[in-house]
């Protein structure tokens, strides 16, 4: 059997060592013999091969033999040809227990892995059968650590799902089992994000990170839920705001939607915010309506501003300003602000067009950067009014194209107060009714 290891690796040396270095290096790795239930038979052969190496590199003439070997092969400058040590079949466990320790993890474990394949596989129930085993286990453990550190989830997960099914199929060491089990079910956040932060020409990663964090949220007991330990409310929130970014409008529908089935309050919100977005952004007024039925419906408590900004892009003006004056506190509701700001941008400018399945005559409100102006405040205006009250103003016709610096309506050089500053950003996690609601909707 070959190993792809030279045996300044497999002792743990540098080729600049010198031969008492070596000699102390042999010393070293005997006295820490592996503890996790390895066979005598496997240990003994294990430090043989050591002293074997050790012989070696100690003895000069030797050594300058081997380097001048390990040169020529370098010097090829090909891949096919690389360092290997043959070691007979009786030592072939203790030669993958030497490779795993050398950090060859994925290497030890794929050989194990062949090795308890038929027709190669040992007799059952031998000790050389539960060596393999063991070490397909350990190996296959480090393996997807290693992966894990290098930010290749998909990849760790991959390891560790062929290393739990060889222990299913070969029937042992059940608790390492659990342990391979705990350590993939860690992964699953990871996994996610890597597969859904892909490009949306990957379609099928994409579909499966969708699958794995529907699996995630029912792990869970659903998005309001929280019977994960290892994952709680709070992770579990900052996790779904780095992902959403990365999940098209349409998916977020999808799957808001699913969970809002389920009976998620939160999920139903989403679900509302997700077809607004849709429907602003595709020109579909008719999203907008259902997503605005859908949270009425709800009956959730501090959803009259998101109510009124649906009611706004469909042009429904006087409820809009309903609906901010429920939503605004006592002292700002006397002031009538909300119903004048609502108006003195200029929300009202619709044009009268018949929308399919709608009555003639409609209200359509205009899809100009006007409107988009509108739709980034969502939120009613926190501060007080102006002390000076406005005055109509025609913008030119270049900004009303590049969209007002200022709501139309209002004098040059004014500015809201500070709270309503503030308020420009809508729905962040301050004074939005649900924690997962701030994120805007990703790419459509």
């Amino acid at each position: 059997m070959e190993l792809p290891i030279d045996h300044f690796h497999l002792l743990g040396v540098q080729p600049t060592t010198d031969a008492q270095t070596v000699l102390r290096t042999l010393q070293q790795r005997l006295d820490r013999s592996p503890d996790q239930g390895f066979s005598l038979e496997t240990l003994q052969a294990r430090a043989e091969l050591l002293r074997n190496s050790a012989d070696l590199l100690s003895d000069e003439q030797r050594r300058r033999a081997y380097e001048a070997q390990l040169l020529a092969i370098n010097s090829t400058g090909t891949s096919s040809q690389i360092a290997a040590l043959e070691i007979p079949a009786s030592r072939d466990v203790a030669g993958l227990l030497l490779m795993l320790e050398a950090g060859l993890a994925q290497e030890a474990f794929e050989t194990a892995r062949r090795n308890l394949q038929p027709p190669q596989a040992p007799a059952l129930g031998s000790s050389r059968e539960a060596d393999l085993t063991l070490l397909a286990g350990l190996a296959c453990q480090a393996a997807a650590t290693d992966y894990q550190d290098q930010r290749r989830f998909e990849a760790a997960a991959t390891v560790l799902q062929q290393g739990l099914q060889l222990l299913q199929r070969m029937g042992q060491l059940p608790q390492q089992r659990r342990q391979l089990e705990q350590q993939l079910g860690r992964l699953l956040p990871y996994r996610v994000l890597d597969l859904v932060s892909r490009d949306l020409g990957a379609s099928l990663e994409r579909l499966e990170g969708l699958k794995l964090l529907e699996e995630l949220v029912q792990r869970r007991g659903g998005l309001d839920g929280d019977s994960d330990r290892d994952f709680d409310q709070a992770k579990f929130q900052t996790f779904f705001k780095q992902i959403r970014p990365f999940l098209t409008v349409q998916e977020q529908v999808d799957l808001f939607s699913r969970w809002a089935q389920a009976g998620s309050a939160t999920a139903d919100f989403l679900a509302s915010y997700a077809l607004t977005a849709s429907g602003f952004a595709q020109r579909k007024p008719e999203r907008i309506r259902e997503a605005y039925g859908r949270l009425s419906a709800a009956g959730q408590l501090g959803i009259e501003p998101f109510l009124a900004c649906q009611q706004l892009l469909l042009g429904q003006v006087e409820e809009a300003e309903s609906h901010f004056d429920q939503g605004a506190s006592a002292p700002i509701a006397a002031t009538g602000w909300p119903a004048r700001c609502c108006r003195a941008i200029g929300i009202s400018r619709w044009t009268p067009i018949s929308m399919p399945g709608s009555p003639t005559g409609t209200c359509r409100p205009m899809w100009n950067n006007r409107t988009a102006a509108v739709a980034a405040r969502l939120q009613p205006v926190a501060g007080s009014r102006p002390e000076r009250q406005p005055q109509p103003e025609q913008a030119p016709p270049e900004q009303a194209r590049k969209g007002p610096n200022r709501p139309p309506g209002m004098p040059p050089g004014w500015s809201p107060p500070a709270q309503a500053r503030a308020c420009q950003a809508p729905m962040t996690p301050g004074n939005s009714p649900h924690p997962m609601a701030p994120r805007p909707p990703g790419p459509v």
